[in-house]
């Protein structure tokens, strides 16, 4: 299993208003997706969630849940990266995504003779 968890804080001094997040979960033959949080949906390999308005200081947390497939190999990378938008003015676009690079790791199986 892998699970993405997304915080969104808006640090104000306004209300954001439309806020957007969009996450391409990218190639869908190394992550299916199982499990999304309410007001999100996943379409054309990206999860969007629609969170409305934000109050200044206000933080939403969001958890996604997906599967690995079986034939992918130990060690390999999933760059995964999710952006927030907003019809109201960003002065720091920076903040506005953020990336995660997780490695495969398969359970040990020890071999019994």
């Amino acid at each position: 299993m892998i699970r993405y968890t997304v915080t969104v804080t808006n640090h104000g001094p306004d209300a954001a208003t439309d806020v957007i997040i969009k996450d391409p979960v990218g190639n869908p033959f190394l992550v299916e997706i199982t499990s999304l949080p309410s007001g999100c949906a996943l379409a054309g390999g990206t999860v969007t969630c629609d969170l409305g308005t934000l109050a200044a200081g206000e933080t939403r947390v969001l958890t996604a849940e997906g599967r690995v497939f079986a034939d992918l190999p130990d060690g390999r990378v999933i760059k995964n990266c999710a952006a927030v938008y907003t019809t109201t003015s960003d002065e720091d676009l920076a903040a506005s995504q953020s990336c995660v690079n997780t490695v495969v790791r398969r359970p040990f199986v020890p071999v019994t003779g």
